[in-house]
């Protein structure tokens, strides 16, 4: 589900495609720190059973030659400056747990560590949420990211508008995570839990009066087959800062030398009906 948003970035040359099959061990969502000249820089480094993609400030791309050989993990990520691509070789090793490795650059190389933030990132991604409060349906939208090398949530319903989650985690099959509100001038404290059923979360809050049971919808499932969708999936796995458009610092190399022709009312950020335009754009090529 989760990738699903990134696939039109491999049609516009983000990537290639990959190869071998990824090792149990490594697959999962990580959280990359690497120390730039001094500044610490963090990445999202995703493998999948047979993919994997990079994502950082500049955008999402796809890796390439992806394998593990004796314990050890591979891969290429193909970038584009100045209008010439370039090839940075990664390998990294399990230590305790952890990602250690290095990317090796014209530049030289650098090392990079990274620690596992889920092994399942089937839950990231946004939910409409339907819970059952005695016997009223109660909507709301809940949305799970990786921010900031760490996973992060939101909340938000019409009844108590936005907020965030705390203490989300994936571990295994799971996913948990708590909400703080305010009621009558008192703050209390409720928990959920869900899993995955058929594609979509079954879960229960679990409050101080009983568990709610709720069910969650993949936003992003339904709106494939609407106008907009796929554009809208776009800014969302792109916009980095969260702030809903995707600014020229947030989009890949190949996509800044397109970047005032695709901002039509000049505000220096694409929305998603602007970025339909790459959408519409990636379809003509996949036809020809």
């Amino acid at each position: 589900m989760w990738f699903k948003g990134m696939v039109l970035c491999l049609a516009l040359g983000l990537g290639l495609a990959v190869g071998a099959w990824a090792d149990d061990d490594f697959a999962g969502v990580w959280s990359v720190k690497q120390d730039f000249q001094g500044r610490e820089r963090l990445s999202t480094l995703t493998i999948g059973e047979d993919s994997g993609t990079w994502t950082n400030r500049r955008g999402v791309s796809q890796l390439s030659d992806l394998k593990t050989t004796d314990g050890k993990l591979t891969f290429s990520r193909t970038l584009s400056r100045r209008g010439q691509e370039f090839t940075i070789e990664c390998e990294a090793t399990l230590v305790e747990g952890e990602l250690v490795g290095k990317m090796v650059t014209q530049m030289g190389d650098r090392e990079f560590t990274a620690i596992c933030l889920t092994t399942n990132p089937d839950f990231l991604g946004e939910w409409d949420i339907e819970m059952d409060l005695q016997g009223r349906q109660l909507q709301a939208k809940l949305g799970i990211t990786v921010a900031d090398g760490s996973l992060a949530g939101t909340w938000s319903s019409e009844r108590r508008g936005d907020s965030t989650v705390d203490n989300v985690a994936i571990k295994d099959d799971a996913l948990t995570f708590s909400r703080t509100i305010e009621r009558q001038g008192e703050e209390f404290t409720i928990d959920y839990e869900a899993k995955l059923v058929d594609g979509k979360l079954s879960g229960r809050a679990v409050t101080s009066r009983g568990d709610l049971p709720f069910t969650g919808t993949a936003v992003t499932q339904e709106a494939e087959g609407e106008e907009g969708g796929e554009a809208a999936a776009m800014v969302k796995t792109m916009d980095a800062d969260g702030d809903g458009k995707v600014s020229e610092e947030e989009v890949s190399e190949e996509l800044k030398q397109y970047f005032s022709m695709l901002d039509a009312n000049a505000d220096g950020g694409l929305d998603s009906a602007e970025m339909q335009t790459v959408v519409d754009y990636a379809r003509q090529q996949g036809q020809q």
